[in-house]
């Protein structure tokens, strides 16, 4: 395999990114939350921008609760997604344990810890069928609903093999 070296965005490339993630999960944002993704410090580098709309797209009930306390609306949603564009961890390596960390607590923290932890030891990730059964096995809880909901928020960094398997992309 080859390793490609990314050059860092510029603005215009950010925001062109930026609309691009945007429009193949069929999102959107207001470009005052858009000015704020390209404004932010590590916002130049491709994974971190990436890692940071992934985050805003894992905006759920608690997230819009938030957003009602910050005013409501339109002009709430957008206060709140931009809280959480300043708060983000600067480094690379903190925004991306962040993610996980916020991912894990949106469904269910140990099946999301004990399913990562798998899909890493495997050679080329395991089936559904296969996480359930290893996890089980372990006298641990298994729920169906967190697994997906564990793949829709990570969704970009898996991949699901021909066969069904889930693996890191």
């Amino acid at each position: 395999f080859c390793v490609q070296q990314l050059e860092l965005l510029q603005d215009n490339n950010k925001k062109e990114l930026i609309r691009g993630m945007l429009s193949a999960n069929r999102k959107g944002l207001d470009e005052i939350v858009i000015d704020a993704l390209v404004n932010k410090k590590l916002s130049n580098n491709p994974m971190y921008l990436s890692m940071l709309l992934t985050r805003l797209m894992m905006m759920d009930r608690e997230d819009f609760f938030e957003a009602d306390r910050r005013g409501g609306g339109g002009e709430g949603l957008d206060a709140h997604m931009i809280y959480i564009i300043e708060q983000a961890p600067e480094g690379l390596q903190d925004m991306s344990a962040a993610l996980i960390q916020e991912a894990a607590r949106r469904c269910s923290p140990k099946q999301a810890k004990e399913t990562l932890y798998l899909l890493a030891a495997s050679r080329r990730g395991l089936r559904e069928e296969d996480l359930e059964a290893i996890i089980l096995n372990s006298n641990k809880v298994w729920n169906t609903v967190d697994f997906s909901r564990l793949l829709r928020y990570m969704r970009s960094y898996f991949l699901i093999r021909e066969d069904g398997r889930v693996d890191f992309a």
